[in-house]
């Protein structure tokens, strides 16, 4: 299995497209259920983990929550790990004009609450440097649990449609669409 670690706002919607045109069984986000159900449980995280573990017979799964999950995440020895960096200012840009007019869902306050400040209900009470703080301490904070079980990508690369199929072991057959 391959666990897509990348913040959400980092192309894991793209990513999980671009394994399905490739052949690769993927899933993205749990969904409402699993954030509904993950609100319910609080902080126990072997409960957590027996709502996400049918997401394990895929291929690709993107958007599992990291701050909940990381020591079982950990514990996956024969998973890879990915992570898709985007450009600090654009993934600012693209978390405030995706995320700023709502409530965060339950898994969205627990990354923020675990890397910036806990309590907030809506990402306009974070500041700039709050957001882009909490996304380089995500980054930090995956790389110190999984070291070289990680593979890191920029999505600002031009070849990123090249290194994802090599990484996912498909001949490249579609390009990374841009997905919102």
């Amino acid at each position: 299995m391959i666990v897509n670690v990348s913040p959400h706002r980092s192309a894991t919607q793209s990513v999980t497209a671009f394994a399905r045109a490739h052949g690769l069984t993927a899933r993205h986000w749990l969904g409402e259920a699993f954030d509904n159900a993950a609100s319910g449980v609080m902080l126990d995280t072997a409960a957590l983990w027996r709502l996400a573990k049918p997401y394990a017979d895929v291929d690709v799964v993107s958007d599992l929550p990291w701050p909940l999950l990381h020591v079982e995440l950990s514990t996956l020895h024969d998973a890879r790990f990915l992570l898709v960096q985007r450009n600090d200012l654009s993934w600012l840009a693209s978390v405030r004009r995706h995320t700023a007019k709502r409530d965060l869902s339950y898994l969205e306050k627990w990354f923020y609450w675990t890397y910036a400040k806990p309590g907030a209900a809506r990402l306009d009470a974070y500041d700039d440097d709050a957001l882009l703080q909490a996304c380089q301490r995500h980054r930090y904070a995956v790389r110190e649990a999984l070291g070289d079980r990680l593979t890191t990508f920029r999505l600002e690369d031009p070849h990123l449609a090249e290194r994802l199929a090599e990484f996912l072991g498909v001949r490249k057959r579609a390009g990374l669409e841009r997905l919102t």
